[in-house]
């Protein structure tokens, strides 16, 4: 066995007289020789300097900190009008209604070249118009929601009150009536209704299940509903009425508003 100096080493190295497998070990070796391992010892961590306020641990902001928060509360925006068009935009964008409402006072300005009181005024006039016949538009949801309403509050003594529910046997029904021994109390005579009244209340059930499923399937083909195609026609007439500005906005408002204005609720 030849016995190689540690000190020959990195000459050799050069030199290509030793193979690279063995010349890769005895390197290692001889790093390892001259610059043993050492353990390295952990960082110690910094201390965030802290204070008791109020029985609760807060962190100690410097002066620079404070006084940056300071400035971003002073300027933080608190309504659309003092958003920057970046940020209007971007909230336009997702649907937001009052940053559309904004932008299009903002068009407005730049299109008939007034300040914003006069801008104001003619959004206005827009909105005025982008509500206007929505009475007509609201019927279905009007009928829909009375015939909800009642069908829901009905049901109740129709199944539960006796002198509800005789009625309505008498004049709809004429099922035999059971003894008054078993009609003593609500539960009984819902029991003695629901003869008649499981099938009516199964397949209304059903029926709205089946609408709601069809519906879904319609949306999937893109046939919009009725709502959809109310706002794209009170889109359309916001754009024939006010063609100098830009009609994707218009369309992108009148989307955004609800059918009924809130404004007529109150």
């Amino acid at each position: 066995m030849i016995s190689i100096s540690t000190n020959a080493l990195p000459s050799l190295n050069r030199a290509g007289v030793i193979p690279f497998p063995v010349r890769l070990r005895l390197l290692s070796a001889y790093t390892r020789t001259r610059q043993p391992f050492r353990k390295l010892r952990p960082r110690p961590r910094r201390r965030r300097s802290t204070a008791i306020m109020g029985g609760k641990r807060s962190l100690l902001l410097d002066n620079n900190a404070e006084l940056a928060i300071q400035n971003m509360a002073n300027t933080m925006p608190t309504s659309c009008k003092e958003l920057g068009n970046t940020a209007l935009t971007t909230l336009g964008a997702m649907g937001n209604h009052a940053a559309l409402e904004e932008m299009l006072k903002r068009h407005i300005m730049n299109v008939d070249n007034v300040n914003y009181k006069e801008a104001c005024k003619m959004f206005l006039e827009i909105e005025k118009k982008n509500h206007e016949s929505e009475h007509i538009f609201a019927v279905p949801f009007q009928l829909g929601i009375l015939t909800c309403f009642s069908a829901g509050v009905l049901s109740i003594p129709l199944v539960f009150h006796l002198p509800t529910v005789e009625y309505f046997n008498e004049h709809f029904v004429t099922a035999e009536h059971p003894p008054t021994k078993e009609l003593e109390t609500a539960l009984e005579v819902g029991s003695w209704s629901w003869n008649w009244m499981e099938p009516v209340l199964g397949t209304s059930t059903f029926l709205l299940l089946s609408m709601q499923y069809m519906r879904m399937h319609f949306q999937h083909l893109g046939v919009t509903p009725y709502t959809h195609h109310m706002k794209r026609f009170r889109g359309k007439r916001l754009a024939d009425k006010f063609p100098q500005y830009n009609p994707s906005l218009l369309f992108a408002y009148s989307d955004s508003s609800p059918m009924y204005n809130p404004k007529h609720l109150w």
